[in-house]
């Protein structure tokens, strides 16, 4: 719930980013959210959502151009440099379970070893 949460919020940083305090309401929100009881099936087709919102996002971005300005938490950049930020977000999650996995001895489903 996190990585959907998180990638909803950033891809709004980059295409219609909220007022200060709308953001700081945001975070807090997406906290509260994140902690939901919901099942594995959910989980699975909100992450799935996600995705697919974030890439049809990215292809309109391209036409409105990825060089605009945009306010990263008080950092100016570009709608390209919050989108970066946002890949790496997403795979510093990766490593993660990648990390719970190995720990736990659980092989992970694109792993050969299966």
């Amino acid at each position: 719930l996190h990585i959907v949460y998180g990638n909803q919020l950033l891809m709004d940083l980059a295409t219609n980013p909220p007022s200060p305090e709308d953001l700081e309401k945001r975070i807090a929100e997406n906290a509260k959210n994140e902690k939901q009881a919901i099942g594995k099936q959910q989980v699975i087709a909100m992450l799935t959502q996600s995705f697919a919102d974030m890439k049809k996002s990215m292809e309109e971005m391209r036409a409105n151009g990825l060089g605009r300005p945009a306010d990263f938490f008080g950092q100016r950049t570009t709608r390209r440099g919050v989108l970066t930020s946002l890949d790496t977000h997403i795979a510093e999650h990766l490593g993660q379970l990648i990390a719970y996995c190995r720990i736990n001895g659980i092989t992970p489903p694109w792993s050969a070893q299966q």
